[in-house]
């Protein structure tokens, strides 16, 4: 027997929604949630000051599937702006003028891609998910590689690394990447075989909206008074 999908519709504009957001209830077109996507990397750089006054940055690729969809976004948002952005990095869905072969382990790639190279400032595709995931690995393993105020701490010293992306769920990029609807399909779990990935999913998924909230903890321990030394 032949069984529809339900459909929804997008809150904003009636059309056919592609993502569900559990955490807040609303539904989003494939073009409403691009928009609200580049609203939230917008508010990240501008919140954080990340790019301020940057003539030329370097988008350090990890080689992640979506990283195409990130990189449209971003040089939609940078073309108001006179830069130049340059792609590097691991071998991927990118065009790179650079490539180096990384690790398997999503860490040990972005550390790699961290070192390998030299720039005055570098653009990481990290999401709100990498983020989390990366403050529970912090607390089990020790603070190698940390996301504070949008930027990369590494052995904690800082980076020229930012993460303008940090506000955005992984769910939500990977369906608008794939054109898959969210309420259909579990994609994290597909996409992700890191562990504290898994974790920060199943949290979510437990209690929708406890990835902002890590989110929202984690950035108030980057503004303590104590601060990394670069």
């Amino acid at each position: 027997m032949l069984v529809m999908s339900q459909s929804y519709k997008c809150s904003r504009c009636g059309r056919e929604a592609l993502v569900i957001r559990k955490y807040s209830g609303e539904a989003l077109c494939a073009d409403c949630l691009r928009k609200s996507l580049m609203t939230k990397i917008r508010r990240t750089i501008s919140k954080y000051r990340l790019l301020e006054r940057v003539d030329s940055l370097t988008y350090l690729s990890l080689g992640w599937p979506y990283e195409s969809t990130l990189a449209d976004m971003f040089l939609e948002i940078e073309s108001n702006f006179d830069v130049e952005v340059r792609f590097e990095g691991c071998e991927g869905p990118l065009n790179l003028s650079e490539s180096i072969k990384c690790p398997e382990n999503r860490w040990d790639r972005l550390i790699k891609a961290l070192r390998s190279f030299r720039y005055e400032k570098a653009v990481i595709p990290l999401l709100l998910d990498d983020v989390v995931a990366l403050y529970l690995r912090s607390i089990f393993l020790g603070p190698s590689i940390l996301v504070l105020n949008g930027r990369l701490y590494l052995s904690l010293k800082e980076t020229k690394a930012v993460a303008p992306f940090s506000e955005i769920p992984m769910d939500e990029i990977l369906s608008l990447h794939l054109s898959v609807k969210n309420y259909e399909k579990e994609l994290v779990p597909e996409y992700s075989v890191d562990t504290f990935l898994l974790k920060a999913w199943e949290l979510e998924k437990e209690n929708p909206g406890m990835r902002y909230s890590f989110y929202k903890a984690i950035h108030r321990l980057g503004s303590e008074s104590w601060t990394f030394t670069g």
